[in-house]
């Protein structure tokens, strides 16, 4: 966006500014702006699929996606899938929207990537972004979505390893990601 003509600039800044002090007429003036944003972003954004990088230090993610897709998804799941080129940062799902139709991306967070990290952890958060592609999200109130519905929750749970995912998580994966950033920004 830093390449953006001047009036999409513009338009960036009175879409944040509407954001965070709306006023009567702020909903029409962020609507306005975003469709011309969009609009402008659309023809470079099209067909851009992020760089595929499922190797990491321990694990294939793709052998991994594999191996889960057919035990637990009869082997039904189409996706990309990759570590993050991130250290921090969340595990997602993305529909992403090309000419050939919609392809899944799943990015894992680097912080699952180590050889302290056990792989019911990694298989844990994986699972759990296939759950998104297995079980898609649902209307909610207004223009929202409901992603973690209880239909949602019933798959995730039938992940073998889900309690010791979650337990790892709990008790490791916010010092994990301190620890990388630590490193990260001392290296540098």
């Amino acid at each position: 966006l830093r390449q953006a003509p001047g009036h999409i600039q513009a338009d960036i800044q009175d879409w944040i500014r509407a954001a965070l002090h709306p006023f009567p007429e702020s909903r029409k003036r962020r609507k306005e702006c975003e469709s011309r944003i969009f609009a402008w972003m659309a023809p470079r954004m099209k067909d851009r699929v992020p760089e595929e990088n499922s190797r990491g230090q321990c694990l294939d993610l793709q052998e991994l996606f594999q191996e889960l897709n057919q035990t637990h998804f009869e082997g039904r799941l189409q996706a990309m899938v990759r570590w993050s080129p991130r250290v921090g940062g969340l595990s997602t799902h993305q529909e992403l929207r090309t000419e050939e139709g919609a392809r899944h991306l799943i990015t894992i967070s680097r912080a699952y990537d180590g050889s302290d990290v056990p792989k019911v952890a990694v298989a844990g958060v994986l699972f759990h972004e296939m759950c998104h592609i297995a079980v898609p999200p649902r209307p909610g109130r207004g223009a929202k979505r409901m992603v973690h519905h209880k239909e949602f929750r019933v798959a995730e749970r039938q992940f073998p390893g889900w309690l010791q995912w979650r337990e790892w998580e709990k008790n490791h994966l916010a010092r994990r990601v301190r620890r990388l950033s630590r490193l990260l920004t001392t290296s540098h």
